[in-house]
């Protein structure tokens, strides 16, 4: 049986960048010059981007970067920094595997979720082909296409042991009646560590108690965790250098169209 990773295109791209790219060349070049953009606590486009960018802009423009768009999307965005941490989940699962600790026919792979890119059976080889020279050959990797509304309880229940993904709140607001009534506290998922509201307004252990309250509030029903918004971010030095750890305490050429950013994850160490 494999156990799949399952994790979005717009966690392993900086997909954020490339939509702000797609509307303001200049917004996009701001944001990589100042560490804000990858300390962020809250997606304020307006105020990452000193204003060249207005968060409904980004919203109508996140909407559509999808289908028609994804030449024009995925051409603009780069790697994101979660390399360690997908080479920790896979390193520990061996770990595991081979110390007994799980079954030796429970093996662990990935899946990617393309969705709502319009990708063509040469541009899903080329993923699977760059994911498997990156995390190793032996590496199960298969290419899924779930919108986030379907990515339900059942689904995840079937066949995943984990999910990456950067939009958390939009998603436990579609299932969050399920999750609160499901026992499934094997189950990993990971996501930026990002309020969904402007946290300004609280001290540093005030954000800390929303988060550990919401982790204690779903600790039966799943394992979520979060990791620095930085990881999910165009590669940074600071963030790719380390292996970040899951918060469990309170205190972290195929002859089809070439896409550039799928270019940059082959091209990265």
């Amino acid at each position: 049986m494999i156990r799949r990773i399952l994790i979005s295109l717009d966690a392993l791209l900086d997909t954020r960048l490339g939509v702000i790219a797609n509307i303001n060349a200049e917004a996009a070049k701001n944001l990589v010059r100042s560490m804000d953009y990858w300390e962020r606590h809250y997606d304020d486009w307006y105020k990452l981007t000193g204003g060249l960018v207005t968060n409904e802009q980004f919203r109508d423009a996140w909407l559509v970067r999808g289908g028609a768009n994804t030449r024009r999307t995925l051409d603009a965005c780069f790697e994101t920094g979660l390399s360690p941490f997908l080479y920790q989940c896979l390193a520990e699962a061996d770990i595991n595997m081979a110390s007994g600790m799980t079954p030796m026919d429970e093996e662990i792979g990935l899946a990617i979720n393309v969705y709502p890119y319009d990708l063509s059976f040469g541009e899903r080889r080329m993923i699977i082909d760059i994911m498997q020279e990156k995390y190793g050959s032996e590496l199960p990797v298969m290419i899924v296409s779930h919108p986030i509304e379907e990515m339900t309880v059942e689904l995840l229940s079937s066949g995943y042991g984990m999910l990456i993904i950067y939009d958390f709140a939009e998603w436990f607001k579609y299932h969050h009646v399920a999750i609160v009534g499901t026992l499934m506290s094997d189950f990993v998922v990971v996501h930026p560590k990002l309020f969904d509201r402007d946290p300004s307004e609280l001290s540093i252990e005030q954000q800390k108690d929303e988060f550990l309250k919401f982790r204690l509030a779903t600790q039966h029903n799943m394992d979520i965790n979060y990791i620095d918004s930085g990881y999910f971010s165009l590669v940074n030095p600071r963030f790719s250098n380390d292996r970040p750890a899951l918060v469990r305490e309170p205190e972290d050429d195929v002859g089809e169209l070439d896409i550039a950013a799928l270019g940059a994850i082959k091209a990265s160490p």
